[in-house]
């Protein structure tokens, strides 16, 4: 008589192990239904219990097979919960599965199917942990922005961590989707663009690193002549010389250059706002067209009749001033205003067509008032006065028709006019003045009227108000020094002085509203940023560069370390910064963006 069972509870279920991260499988053998001796007394050994415990989420197969008579099987989770029963007839094969079962305990009772049977039996459990896409976890990086050289920062796996039941941290591969736009990303060094990959172990390891890209060159900026010129984000400028001189746009919110000309023409005095760049082409001929584009799209000609001469443009937002010269005639010639949106060129300004004297335009404002200068006489004597034409009033003033000065160099505000002014018999009243539009009040800037008025130029005034740069500096015939390079910036109160660093002399300042670009050619020489709301001075960029060019908080110069020059571009606002990616355990996958501050 067979001894009693001692697995027929669920307190004293049999084990059958514990089914971890692999597929699984484990057998038993027992009886049922037969008669044992326990103590004086014999039984009937009704029931049978077995355990086992899933460390992960399994597709799990229960069989209960080698059946001489009838039997049962019955499924139960660790809170003694009924999950499912084989209840067949006969000898067969009692079969139950069950998909992604949970994590946890289970019980299994084998019993006779019918009364009276007994039969030995085999038990056997086999577990396939079931494959889940990796768990991602991302916290904002706070990343270290460096000035002359880009800061490195270590992405750990504090800020970037996959978690994959099934798979080690190298198993789990990242795959970037989408590029980093203000720095670089680095696995152990090397740089990494989409489709590059790199792995969990790699971000454990701390190989994987961030570099706030604050300078970058321009792409397809080699072969740069003179100064380039921005708005916000976008840059405009020429590469090559003669026939061979291009107009090219560089879109910052794409990355991305377009080169605007390729024709064999000369182009020139190319200018930007906003998205549209405008430029001036010269035919063969010696005829001179206005041309612009926006955005990179195909060009536009302002005008295409052979017998008008454009040229010398300025532009804000959507309005082109310009100069027309009628060829073989004078009937036409003068300053006209075109519109981009319209594409309608305005009647001509008012007291811009005096047949006895040139004109130069110089700039048009925000509002779309004008400002040029008109010449009297001949050289030697040439005497030169500021004209502004008011759109508001839709009339042409001059602002000093005495003929005791010669007025030039005049920039425009949608407030103000800024000018260089020399006193034609003497120098007292020599100097750098505003005119207020609103009041017709004329004001000399503040220490302006210090050195020889041969030595000033002015630079820039702001698209609004009073803020104006200026430069100084002189050489003689023979190329010696005779005043020194300076820079100044006058912001409606006071004048003050642009020096980076102590000792340094600063040159050739661009302004945008209350931030300052300026070249220091002395003691730290290179790019400097002076922010006049903080008061603060911040070196971008080392090195002997040409004039640098700002708008808001981006600059671009011309650098010339090279054999060959090129455009670097400085994005002061660029702390925030992204990318995407995919994370794979080679079967399954997850997406994420990871954003830096």
């Amino acid at each position: 008589m067979p001894v009693a069972d001692k697995n027929n509870s669920f307190a004293t279920a049999k084990s059958l192990g514990v089914f971890g991260n692999a597929a699984f499988g484990r057998r038993a053998f027992g009886d049922i239904g037969f008669l044992f001796k326990q103590g004086k007394k014999s039984s009937v050994d009704n029931q049978d219990f077995y355990r086992f415990t899933l460390v992960k989420n399994s597709d799990t197969s229960i069989a209960l097979d080698r059946l001489k008579q009838d039997a049962d099987l019955v499924v139960y989770n660790a809170s003694g919960r009924k999950l499912r029963a084989g209840t067949k007839n006969g000898r067969a094969t009692e079969f139950v599965t069950l998909s992604n079962l949970v994590v946890g305990t289970y019980y299994l009772k084998v019993t006779p199917g019918v009364r009276n049977a007994k039969t030995g039996y085999q038990i056997s459990v086999s577990a396939e942990p079931v494959n889940k896409a990796p768990t991602v976890t991302t916290s904002t990086l706070a990343a270290r922005r460096g000035s002359l050289t880009p800061a490195s920062t270590t992405i750990t796996n504090s800020f970037l961590n996959a978690t994959d039941d099934l798979s080690t941290a190298s198993q789990l591969t990242y795959t970037l989707t989408s590029n980093t736009q203000s720095g670089s990303l680095f696995r152990n060094n090397v740089p990494l663009r989409v489709g590059n990959t790199f792995t969990q172990a790699d971000i454990d390891s701390r190989l994987l690193t961030y570099q706030q890209q604050i300078i970058k060159a321009i792409p397809t900026s080699e072969g740069v002549v003179g100064t380039p010129v921005i708005s916000g984000s976008n840059v405009a400028w020429i590469s090559g010389s003669g026939t061979s001189a291009d107009v090219y746009f560089y879109n910052g919110g794409s990355g991305t250059t377009t080169r605007l000309t390729d024709d064999g023409l000369v182009n020139s005095n190319v200018q930007i706002s906003g998205s549209t760049v405008v430029w001036d082409t010269t035919f063969s001929s010696g005829e001179r067209d206005v041309q612009y584009s926006i955005n990179g799209a195909s060009r536009v000609s302002i005008n295409t009749d052979s017998g008008f001469s454009d040229f010398n443009p300025k532009i804000s937002g959507s309005r082109i001033a310009f100069q027309r010269n009628e060829l073989g005639a004078d009937t036409n010639d003068g300053i006209y205003v075109y519109d981009t949106g319209s594409q309608i060129t305005f009647s001509r300004l008012q007291d811009s067509n005096r047949s006895d004297t040139s004109r130069t335009l110089t700039g048009i404002s925000d509002n779309s008032s004008v400002v040029w200068t008109t010449n009297f006489g001949t050289a030697p004597n040439i005497e030169r006065d500021v004209y502004f034409y008011n759109v508001s009033t839709q009339t042409t003033i001059v602002l000093d028709g005495s003929g005791d000065f010669d007025d030039s160099n005049p920039l425009i505000s949608t407030t103000h006019i800024a000018f260089k002014r020399n006193q034609v018999s003497g120098n007292t009243s020599d100097g750098l003045y505003l005119y207020n539009i609103g009041t017709g009040a004329t004001s000399l800037v503040p220490s302006s009227n210090l050195v020889s008025i041969d030595a000033l130029g002015l630079r820039g005034i702001a698209s609004s108000g009073s803020n104006l740069v200026w430069g100084q500096g002189l050489n003689d015939a023979n190329g010696v020094v005779v005043i020194p390079s300076k820079a100044y910036f006058y912001d409606g109160t006071q004048t003050r002085e642009l020096a980076g660093s102590s000792g340094g002399l600063g040159s050739i300042p661009s302004l945008s509203s209350t931030n300052i670009a300026f070249r220091q050619a002395s003691s730290r020489s290179g790019v400097w940023l002076y922010n006049s709301t903080q008061g603060t001075y911040q070196q971008i960029s080392s090195g002997s560069f040409p004039s640098p060019s700002i708008s808001g908080n981006k600059i671009v110069w011309r650098d010339l370390t090279d054999s060959v020059s090129r455009l670097l571009f400085y994005d002061g606002a660029s702390t925030n910064d992204s990318f995407g990616f995919t994370v794979s355990d080679g079967s399954l996958s997850s997406t994420g963006t990871f954003n830096i501050t």
